[in-house]
This record gives C-alpha cells, structure tokens and sequence, in this order.
C-alpha cells in the first residue's frame, strides 16, 4: 500500500469518527446535524451528477435510477435520524461500533431472510 493511500485512509477514520462525536455532542433536535451531513453529501456528489446529465445525457438514467435515489435518500435520512436519537440515550462508546457493525451484520440477515445463501469467499468478506 503506497503512502498516499495509507495518509487517505487515516483521514477518513479521523474525519468519520470526528463527524459522528459531532454528532453526539448536538444538544438540539438534530435537524442541523442531518441537514449538514445530508447537504454535504449533496454538495460533494451534485458536481459529478450535473457532469453526468450534460456530457452523457438524461436519457441514459431510466425512472428507476430517479426512484431508487429517492429510497436512498429516505433510508439515509432514516438512518441519521436514528443515529443521533441513539447518541442522545446511550454512549458513543457503545454506539458507534454498533452503528458501523449494524450494516454489515444487515446484509448477512436479509440475505439469509431472502432464502439466499452466501459461498464462504463472500462470508469472509463480511468480516
């Protein structure tokens, strides 16, 4: 692994691990700590997306890329919402591995509950 990628890595832990004490301090609803997650994410990707419609096209996202982005963001919303009702009752301590372990755990739940069965290459990769 070069050094540029080990430096990359390091700093997304500190800046992720810094954005969700962030969001444990907030005292008030948490309306400002979702909006300011959600409209960063918004803020970052939008370039991309705008770059996407003008250079390839509109044509090329079908109505099912328009409404899974629509769930997306819901779920995201969801999840955020959660995040900071479960910070405000418990310590981040706690809640912050459960909160980055749940997704992964999630995807081994439904995929047993969809009658689906994982090979042991991709088991492994869970963890």
């Amino acid at each position: 692994m070069t050094l540029l990628a080990i430096v990359l890595v390091l700093l997304s832990a500190v800046i992720h691990a810094s954005w969700n004490l962030l969001g444990k301090r907030n005292t008030g609803s948490g309306v400002a700590f979702s909006l300011a997650a959600s409209g960063s994410a918004a803020l970052l990707l939008s370039p991309f997306l705008l770059w996407y419609l003008f250079t390839i096209g509109w044509g090329t996202l079908s109505p099912a890329f328009w409404q899974l982005l629509l769930i997306s963001g819901i779920c995201q919303l969801i999840y955020l919402v959660g995040l900071l009702v479960a910070y405000q009752h418990g310590d981040i301590g706690l809640i912050y591995p459960i909160a980055r372990a749940l997704p992964v755990l999630m995807v081994g739940g439904i995929t047993r509950w969809l009658g689906l069965s994982l090979d042991a290459c991709n088991g492994w990769g869970l963890f």
